[in-house]
């Protein structure tokens, strides 16, 4: 079978108050003061509204972050990639709103279709709260994040080149009600023949602390084209934060694509340890 031409999509969206990792958002630490938290999470998705393909994606990220002060965060992303399917399909990926996932496809002759798997591009972030949330005021994190291309580019789960992003998130609680929304600018190495093109991402979304364990929380997802022959990226969320103990929490989503290039739907969940 021949290699067809890659199409890279990576999406760095990363939100909320102190959302530290690409799994879970630390808008559900817990009152306690945390040092450290341990995320190990899978997210799945499927398809590319309009576009014809028939991807099917698995992203498993084992994310490492450490606290150092209470306003510093600093962590580490180890991803394992699958995917496989007809054509390749642009991915909003991060059970969290963090996350600055590289999927790409290798794919087989006409009507083929092949699946790969391997280690991603692992990701450094790192975030300082500038402003703490007061009876007006949002509560404000700038962050960075670096995406090393640790993945194999012969097998088609990397580039092979360094991508960046910057940007700011922020939170406001209104009662039981919490607003979040987060804007970022993404670097893309230039990889030759892929035609990535640096982009814009941004989450927007409504939570409501219903117990002391439970918030539903509905989120937009959205980013600028990632590539010169695709278009920008839409899509739904649906999520639910449970607290199962005092150092433990649940994060499981449900997304719906909206714009043609996204994803038909996914899925996914993490489970979060703190210490």
């Amino acid at each position: 079978m021949m290699m067809k031409r890659l199409m890279l999509f990576s999406a760095a969206l990363v939100a909320g108050m102190i959302d530290y990792s690409s799994a879970f958002a630390a808008d559900s630490l817990p009152d306690s003061p945390v040092s450290a938290l341990v995320s190990f999470g899978a997210e799945f998705s499927t398809g590319g509204q309009g576009s014809g393909s028939e991807t099917q994606s698995i992203y498993v990220p084992l994310i490492f972050t450490w606290f150092p002060t209470e306003r510093t965060d600093m962590g580490i992303e180890v991803p394992y990639l699958s995917q496989g399917g007809t054509n390749p399909a642009p991915h909003l990926y991060q059970n969290s709103r963090n996350a600055a996932s590289t999927m790409m496809t290798r794919q087989g002759g006409a009507g083929g279709s092949t699946v790969t798997t391997g280690l991603g591009d692992i990701i450094a972030r790192f975030g300082i709260l500038s402003m703490f949330e007061t009876e007006r005021l949002p509560q404000l994190r700038e962050a960075l994040y670096v995406k090393f291309p640790t993945a194999s580019k012969a097998d088609g789960l990397g580039t092979g080149e360094v991508d960046a992003g910057v940007g700011i998130d922020a939170v406001k609680w209104f009662g039981d009600l919490q607003f979040i929304g987060d804007l970022f600018y993404n670097y893309q190495g230039k990889a030759e023949d892929f035609g990535l093109t640096d982009y814009l991402s941004s989450t927007a979304g409504l939570g409501w602390q219903v117990s002391s364990s439970l918030r539903p929380m509905l989120l937009v997802k959205g980013a600028t084209s990632l590539s010169r022959d695709s278009g920008a990226l839409l899509e739904a969320r649906m999520r639910l934060l449970w607290t199962l103990s005092a150092a433990t929490s649940l994060d499981l989503f449900y997304s719906r694509g909206i714009a043609a290039n996204s994803p038909d739907w996914g899925g996914g969940l993490a489970i979060i340890h703190f210490y």
